[in-house]
């Protein structure tokens, strides 16, 4: 278990807060605050934040208690280990190295879905985890009925010490600050009524938004004019069929 390296671009300042994510960004926040003996859960539809909210725990911690011993890791990479300290029987070594952790983020648990067996395995971890005053903090894009033995086998043992909590689908308030944002970041002069389109256009995730505006940025830098309604047609057809007036 290697120490995560801070990256400043994820943090909680910058964090876009609102009625859809409010619950977990007080959570991680509350987290950030007194990470001792919890078990938080976020999860929600992919591209709504989960992972900004991880780093950001991850990075207040850095910053206000550097000699916490942070682990911050994809599921893949945490059952790939796992998996190869079973086939050397070293199962008591991966363990012993877990628990050293005094605060475990893993991201992308969704993966886990279906595996009963690993998710028992996972629970027994997370169970002595919180009872050593760790903490761990896991993000999954499908709902929690996916992860039935994790979610009761840590959550019933310490009712008082988890939370499970959803992000969901953005708002109309939270995708247009988030298209002013990514805006700022990303100099395109769009027409107003691409940017009235952006915001209604609930199918699109934040994150094809922000590549959308990022290929158009390269485009406007790379011609060195302002994008036509032709360059943003011919973005935006990956994700969508639209016709532009």
């Amino acid at each position: 278990m290697s120490k995560q390296k801070n990256v400043p671009n994820q943090t909680f300042d910058n964090f876009i807060v609102s009625r859809s994510n409010e619950k977990a960004y007080s959570a991680c926040l509350d987290l950030a605050n007194n990470p001792q003996g919890k078990f938080v859960v976020i999860y929600g539809a992919n591209s709504l934040g989960k992972t900004h909210l991880l780093y950001a725990v991850n990075n207040a911690l850095i910053r206000k208690k550097p000699d916490l011993k942070i682990c911050l890791i994809n599921y893949e990479d945490l059952i790939s280990q796992y998996i190869t300290a079973l086939h050397k029987n070293d199962t008591d070594i991966f363990l012993d190295r877990l628990l050293e952790t005094d605060l475990l983020i893993v991201d992308n648990m969704q993966f886990v879905a279906g595996k009963n067996y690993t998710q028992e395995d996972i629970a027994s971890w997370v169970n002595k985890m919180i009872l050593m005053g760790k903490t761990v903090v896991m993000s999954f894009d499908r709902p929690i009925k996916y992860y039935t033995a994790l979610i009761k086998g840590t959550c019933e043992s310490n009712p008082e010490n988890c939370k499970a909590i959803e992000i969901k689908k953005p708002d109309y308030l939270l995708r247009k600050e988030y298209l002013d944002h990514i805006l700022k970041e990303y100099s395109v002069s769009l027409p107003s009524f691409v940017k009235k389109y952006l915001v209604y256009l609930s199918r699109m995730t934040f994150s094809a938004m922000k590549g959308f505006l990022c290929k158009l940025s390269f485009i406007e830098k790379q011609n060195g004019t302002k994008v036509s309604n032709l360059d943003i047609k011919k973005c935006l057809s990956s994700y969508v069929v639209w016709k532009l007036r």
